[in-house]
């Protein structure tokens, strides 16, 4: 696609907005729907954390932050992504799936960020 647009009918160009998305998610209702998701993700991490504690201390660390889940757990990547003596119990991925929303992995390494589009 050329920057002159897409002909759409004679006389009528479509020229894309290349700053839509992030104008989108900078909306204020776009970003309290997104960070809704990741409380609600968050609860139900929580919940699935739980189920599978040791210590109870790696349930608790789940939070969200704006439209994020996370962990700071120090054991939060094994417990997520397996080892080679444990599986992979996936509660983070799990919930953001438990919402309806979809997950997006940033490449291939398992400790990189992950992140999540609600809705």
């Amino acid at each position: 696609m050329s920057d002159q647009g897409i002909q759409v009918t004679p006389g009528m160009v479509f020229k894309p907005n290349p700053d839509f998305l992030s104008e989108l998610n900078d909306e204020p209702g776009v970003r309290a729907t997104r960070n809704a998701y990741a409380e609600t993700a968050a609860v139900h991490a929580r919940a699935i954390g739980e189920a599978i504690r040791d210590t109870g201390a790696y349930a608790r660390s789940i939070r969200a932050e704006g439209n994020t889940v996370l962990s700071d757990d120090p054991g939060a990547a094994y417990i997520e992504f397996g080892s080679v003596h444990n599986p992979p119990f996936a509660p983070l991925r799990r919930a953001v799936d438990a919402t309806g929303a979809t997950l997006t992995d940033r490449g291939a390494d398992p400790n990189a960020d992950t992140v999540w589009s609600g809705g």
